[in-house]
């Protein structure tokens, strides 16, 4: 025996079976239907691959749901017809609460965090238990959430990475000016190097190498400066899955040979090149270590070979400024940095 239409006598709201046409049983167009047991729900949303197939149902009488029953779950967040389709809906709920969470928002009552970024309760729910294990949110001691540290790692380190490429454009600009050689500084994109900042001294200098370029990490001696921070091991697993060739000549190269050359380079704190990857170029290179222990960059100075074999001593200066300049950068990085005993520069034939 039920005491309201559509509400059984213990207070539990059952919604009427539809009928082939889709207006309830037995009701009128318009009539409120009950809610499911545990929440209010102005929609119910399945999502199967590919598709967003959103099915309303009709707000209670007297319900005192969020402004957002009743109407879609976000207008301006669903992607409307003949709008960009590669938009991923449940990425910018995400985002939305993220930003909310991370203004000072609480997320005490779900009811309020609705309203603010037009998202429902049970969505709501779902994002903040998928972010916490993501780790980028965490429940805060007395209720609520807070941005954790793994997001705050990553904005830390998206921000940094701007600051490092300043820091870099200095001290590669001391080099240039203090030596009268070019200077670069690079960075490590899978098993390359991308050149992304160049100076120049006066009469410059002629090369293939721009900024943008991107050239096998081992084939350069700033990406062998990369290679050389890694354990002996890490180095010979990642040059293992390639067939090594001379930069220059396109000789073939031997896996231990070379493995050897990086045990020479980590010895000496830098890596040299003389004529390696470009005939009558010479280039000494220092690893950049940044706040995990691990390479972020490598600045090198870059010369023609025959401005170091008749300026004495030129060598072992471009050596120490190189030493000395990756040190400071990496101290910038709030990393160590890195080690280096021998001061002797060294001519390896790559």
């Amino acid at each position: 025996m039920r005491s309201k239409a559509g509400q059984a006598p213990d207070g539990d709201r059952q919604e009427p079976a539809e009928n082939p046409d889709g207006k309830p049983d037995g009701k009128p167009v318009g009539e409120p239907v009950g809610e499911p047991e545990g929440g209010r729900v102005a929609q119910q949303v399945a999502e199967p691959a590919g598709t967003l197939e959103v099915k309303r149902v009709r707000k209670p009488v007297g319900d005192s749901v969020d402004e957002a029953v009743g109407r879609s779950l976000d207008a301006s967040v669903e992607p409307e017809a003949g709008a960009n389709a590669q938009l991923v809906t449940p990425m910018i709920r995400g985002w939305r609460l993220l930003r909310y969470i991370a203004e000072g928002g609480t997320t005490s009552n779900l009811s309020e965090v609705g309203r603010a970024i037009d998202v429902n309760r049970v969505t709501i729910m779902r994002l903040l238990a998928t972010l916490e294990h993501e780790g980028l949110i965490e429940k805060r001691p007395h209720g609520g959430h807070r941005l954790g540290m793994r997001f705050l790692t990553l904005a830390a380190t998206a921000l940094y990475s701007d600051d490092l490429l300043g820091h870099a454009r200095r001290i590669i600009a001391g080099l240039s000016t203090d030596l009268g050689l070019a200077a670069y500084f690079v960075i490590a994109d899978g098993d390359d190097v991308i050149y992304v900042l160049r100076e120049l001294p006066e009469q410059g200098l002629i090369s293939q190498i721009r900024v943008g370029s991107r050239v096998p990490a081992y084939q350069t001696a700033p990406g062998r400066a990369l290679l050389a921070s890694l354990s002996r091991d890490e180095a010979r697993n990642r040059l293992a899955r390639r067939d090594l060739v001379h930069g220059r000549t396109g000789a073939k190269l031997e896996l231990e040979a070379f493995v050897q050359v990086l045990e020479e380079d980590r010895r000496r704190g830098c890596a040299w090149s003389h004529s390696g990857f470009e005939a009558g170029i010479n280039a000494c290179a220092g690893a950049v270590i940044g706040a995990t222990g691990e390479a972020v960059g490598a600045l090198s100075v870059v010369g023609p070979q025959h401005i170091f074999e008749r300026t004495p001593g030129l060598s072992e200066q471009v050596q120490a400024a190189v030493i000395q300049s990756a040190r400071q950068l990496s101290l910038m990085a709030g990393g160590s940095p890195p080690d280096g005993s021998s001061k002797k520069a060294s001519r390896p034939d790559s």
